[in-house]
């Protein structure tokens, strides 16, 4: 996770075998499937109540929209950039030569917190993979930003 402090909210606990877990997400198999087998930057959704937190003075990296709307990284994988660790994420734009029209990624330090609380949004997320595998969920789609960076 790229994010500095995240939080689940479940209500309902899960036996998987004599497991208990709590159950966290809801996504339809089809979404899920294209989220995990592509990198193309197609929003898929899904039901979670979960808090993000970035810290204020923290570098975040952004896919910018040309209206303004945008997604932070969450998560980064290393499949297809083999170095990439938290130490090089700044190093990932680089690498994105297949940007929608018009978007732009960016590194950003913020100057206060960023929280994304899908309790917020009724549970509803949004988030897109970029042709390098990353992770990247909405701000500014709906009301669980408390502000778009």
């Amino acid at each position: 996770m790229v994010c500095d402090e995240i939080g689940y909210l479940s209500s309902e606990t899960v036996d998987f075998h004599g497991v208990k877990c709590a159950w966290v997400e809801n996504m339809d198999v089809k979404e899920m499937m294209h989220a995990l087998t592509h990198n193309d930057y197609q929003p898929v959704s899904g039901n979670r109540y979960t808090t993000f937190v970035y810290k204020a003075g923290q570098p975040i990296y952004l896919l910018r929209q040309p209206d303004g709307k945008c997604w932070v990284m969450q998560d980064a994988g290393n499949d297809v950039i083999k170095d990439l660790n938290a130490n090089n994420l700044d190093q990932v734009g680089k690498h994105l030569k297949n940007l929608p029209a018009g978007w732009i990624w960016e590194t950003k330090v913020i100057t206060k917190d960023l929280v994304l609380d899908t309790s917020l949004s009724g549970g509803y997320i949004k988030f897109l993979r970029d042709e390098v595998g990353c992770a990247n969920q909405a701000v500014g789609f709906d009301n669980s930003a408390n502000y778009i960076p």
